[in-house]
């Protein structure tokens, strides 16, 4: 269900509109489904209809540089020997990501109090600290700025605190998503392995 809810939310981002067809894929009550809509809502009120073109054109143009720098895919994981045009594209923000970020993905009802957005990822096993809300339990993706899946997992939560484990030592250096998924809604925060390779 969470797949298709991101799936729900991405199209509606894209072209700002309902697909019924995924719509009609969840068993939610009329109040949840109500809730779903004014989440698609909030999010399209952080841009207006020119700022969803120039996010189009963003993404096209962003998608364009790195399919032309294709062999940054094969890069050694040796973090030394990875050039600095690689590391601008693993470092790169993802457009529409930075779009949330900035706009009403903030006014969750989920709130992460630490680690703060931004943090660098340099232990196996995270806690999160959470202010007082009522779930047991919550999903999480992790993606890279490609949007690709790294980890997709849930967690059990206890006294408003959770432990996510990934394997940093693993993953190359660059900007990477954390989606907190809860009820119909999520929480996007971003975070950086080996922040210290950024390019200024």
């Amino acid at each position: 269900m969470n797949k298709k809810l991101l799936d729900l939310l991405d199209n509606y981002i894209e072209t700002g509109k309902v697909d019924n067809v995924l719509l009609a894929e969840f068993d939610m009550s009329s109040q949840e489904l109500q809730a779903l809509l004014s989440l698609m809502d909030d999010f399209m009120e952080t841009m207006n209809i020119w700022g969803r073109a120039e996010l189009k054109k963003e993404m096209a143009l962003w998608d364009e540089e790195l399919d032309a720098k294709e062999n940054a895919s094969f890069a050694p994981k040796d973090s030394k020997d990875i050039p600095q045009a690689t590391l601008e594209v693993y470092f790169a923000s993802n457009p529409m990501y930075a779009h949330l970020l900035k706009g009403a993905v903030r006014n969750t009802m989920l709130i992460v109090e630490t680690p703060s957005s931004g943090f660098e990822w340099m232990q196996t096993k995270y806690l999160f600290q959470c202010a007082p809300f009522s779930y047991e339990t919550i999903s999480y993706i992790i993606e890279n700025n490609r949007r690709e899946i790294i980890k997709e997992d849930s967690t059990p939560i206890n006294n408003y605190s959770f432990f996510v484990e990934l394997e940093y030592q693993d993953l190359l250096p660059g900007r990477y998503y954390l989606k907190l998924l809860f009820n119909n809604s999520f929480t996007l925060y971003e975070f950086f392995i080996n922040k210290s390779l950024m390019p200024e």
